[in-house]
């Protein structure tokens, strides 16, 4: 825990969450649902602050593709109104593979041994959802493979062969670090250098820093 920058009452500390978050630091972790789309306020609260680049260190499963699109187009949005969000990969599967690979152009990391895996929900779910549930879900893995291959830079050929393999024969894509880096998913994988880069300057508070409160 650490002193909070500005005394609220009794609680004088920040969480670790806080002192990142006040750095322009956002962690994407656990299950995608109702976290991305906190995440997605975060992002606007930054983006208020100012312009400089925002940080998402990712390490997810994956999870709900409602609020990964959702998530998924407020960094879009985002990168395209000229504030860049930088995404940083551990393991990102599935949904959070679609995170790491929207980060800003040229600002997309991974580390040595982190790894990505795409899939389609759908694969699976025949018999154990409804029918119209289950359009649902393969309508959203199109939607995902479509977005990947945009993201990549992948030719239509490619894109229609990953709708083929992924949503109709179910297959799994895994990627080290070097072949994510290979298909498009992400631009570089992190060095020392870079990760000092990246993270190397966070200002912590300090007790010298809490203002007291009456």
């Amino acid at each position: 825990m650490f002193p909070r920058k500005y005394g609220v009452g009794n609680n004088q500390l920040m969480s670790s969450a806080e002192v990142l978050m006040e750095n322009r630091v956002l962690c994407l972790t656990g299950i995608i649902g109702m976290n991305a789309i906190e995440m997605a306020q975060n992002l606007r609260f930054l983006a208020q602050k100012s312009r400089d680049p925002i940080k998402i260190e990712i390490i997810s499963p994956g999870g709900d593709a409602f609020a990964g699109f959702a998530l998924y187009d407020i960094i879009s949005a985002l990168n395209q109104s000229g504030i860049p969000i930088y995404t940083v990969g551990h393991a990102a599967y599935s949904m959070a593979a679609l995170i790491l690979a929207v980060g800003a152009p040229g600002h997309r990391y991974i580390y040595p041994k982190g790894t990505v895996m795409l899939h389609a929900a759908s694969v699976g779910a025949a018999g154990m959802v409804s029918e119209a549930d289950l359009k649902i879900l393969r309508k959203n893995d199109a939607i995902l493979v479509d977005i990947i291959a945009e993201l990549c830079q992948k030719k239509a050929k490619t894109r229609k062969e990953l709708h083929k393999r992924m949503v109709e024969n179910g297959e799994e894509f895994w990627f080290d670090a070097a072949e994510a880096k290979k298909f498009g998913l992400v631009d570089y994988i992190v060095t020392p250098d870079i990760d000092r880069e990246l993270f190397g300057n966070l200002v912590l508070p300090s007790w010298d820093s809490v203002k007291e409160t009456s």
